[in-house]
């Protein structure tokens, strides 16, 4: 099962493809069975976005247990994935973030929480099952 990582905004997003021969950050349209995410987002356009590995499991990797003394290519890529992705967010305009297990679209909320783009970038920054992330601004 992989972790899933929805991305919301109220214009439409474009799709960043996979690539089998570079691995590495991309936007999916959802699939039919996906659509029940559409509970928990306000938003209109609403896509898929993946890591290195393909589904979200890649934005996590090393990082719900960091450990600052251990540099490995699960963290690096990780960090390179999640970079991507909060430069995508702030780009696109992407206001709200909806991470939770496959098959676990129409499952309750169980967390939520407010942070800048940029926090993604953070080592120790994961996204937690059934959780609702709203994306603030940075003052201009």
């Amino acid at each position: 099962m992989c972790m899933v990582v929805f991305i919301a905004s109220r214009t439409p997003l474009p799709m960043v493809p996979w690539s089998d021969e570079s691995p590495g950050f991309n936007v999916a349209p959802l699939s039919e069975h996906e659509e029940m995410v559409r509970i928990h987002l306000s938003l209109p356009y609403v896509c898929c976005a993946g890591s290195h590995t393909q589904c979200g499991c890649g934005f996590n990797e090393g990082r719900e247990y960091f450990n600052p003394e251990e540099k490995t290519s699960d963290n690096l890529n990780s960090l390179e994935s999640s970079s991507k992705l909060a430069h995508f967010i702030e780009v696109q305009g992407v206001e709200q973030i909806y991470s939770c297990w496959s098959c676990d679209e129409g499952e309750p909320k169980v967390f939520e929480r407010s942070i800048l783009a940029e926090s993604l970038t953070d080592p120790t920054f994961f996204f937690r099952e059934r959780e609702l992330i709203t994306i603030l601004r940075s003052p201009a």
